[in-house]
C-alpha cells in the first residue's frame, strides 16, 4: 500500500504541481503530512527538496508559506535531507534576510 501511494505521488508530479509556478500557497500550507510521509518512508530525494526550495523564489507568499512548512517538517528530516537543505540555506542567506 505504501509503495502505491508513493508511486501515485511521484507519477502525478504532486510536488512539482504544488510547489511550481502554477501552485498556490494555500496548497503549500497543506503539504506537511504528505512530505512527512515521504520523509519517514525515506522517499524524499534531493531533487524534490530542490523543487520545494525553488518555490521560495516565486513570490513573497510562496516564500513565507514554504519556509513555514519547512520549519514545521524539519524535525522529521533524515540526516541526509537535513544536511542537503542546510547547504541550500547557507548559500541563500541574503535572499532569506531580504523581504
Amino acid at each position: 500500500m505504501e509503495k502505491k501511494i508513493i508511486s501515485k505521488i511521484k507519477s502525478a508530479k504532486l510536488l512539482e504541481n504544488i510547489f511550481g509556478s502554477k501552485g498556490h500557497w494555500q496548497l503549500v500550507e497543506k503539504m506537511d503530512e504528505i512530505l512527512i510521509f515521504l520523509i519517514q518512508t525515506k522517499n524524499l530525494v534531493n531533487e524534490e527538496i530542490d523543487i520545494i526550495w525553488d518555490s521560495i523564489y516565486l513570490d513573497s507568499n510562496a516564500k513565507k508559506f514554504t519556509m513555514a512548512l519547512l520549519s514545521k517538517i524539519a524535525i522529521y528530516f533524515t540526516e541526509s535531507n537535513y544536511n542537503y537543505l542546510s547547504s541550500k540555506l547557507s548559500r541563500s542567506k541574503s535572499l532569506l534576510i531580504k523581504e
